[in-house]
């Protein structure tokens, strides 16, 4: 994992999130808004206020948020190489993203809604 987020921002940590540095944000986020204390113990982390993290380059994206994916933003995702989009909410990619996955032949794996005809 490189970037957990939630509706105000997310962290980057290019040298990866494991499971103690995973462990301290959950941690932080019950004491702390936003993050403060998470980039302040690791110095390669840096807080994104008011952003998304779908500029970041990965292999897999898993948005959890009705909308959370527009179509610019899924174009992003896989112009930088990710390859598979797992949607862990009703409707997380717009029926613009949807449409862009299904032109490229992206690997998605839809909440619950059919993905559209192409």
């Amino acid at each position: 994992m490189v970037t957990p987020s939630d509706s105000s921002g997310f962290i980057h940590d290019p040298d990866g999130i494991d499971e103690g540095k995973l462990q301290f944000v959950m941690h932080s986020k019950r004491k702390t808004w936003p993050y403060v204390g998470v980039c302040g113990k690791y110095p390669n982390a840096k807080y994104y206020d008011g952003e998304r993290p779908w500029s970041i380059k990965c292999d897999v994206a898993l948005p959890a948020t009705q909308n959370e994916v527009n179509e610019e933003e899924a174009k992003v995702l896989m112009k930088n190489g990710c390859f598979v989009i797992s949607e862990g909410a009703n409707m997380p990619s717009t029926p613009e993203a949807v449409e862009a996955y299904c032109r490229t032949r992206f690997c998605m794996a839809p909440a619950k809604l059919p993905m559209p005809a192409v």
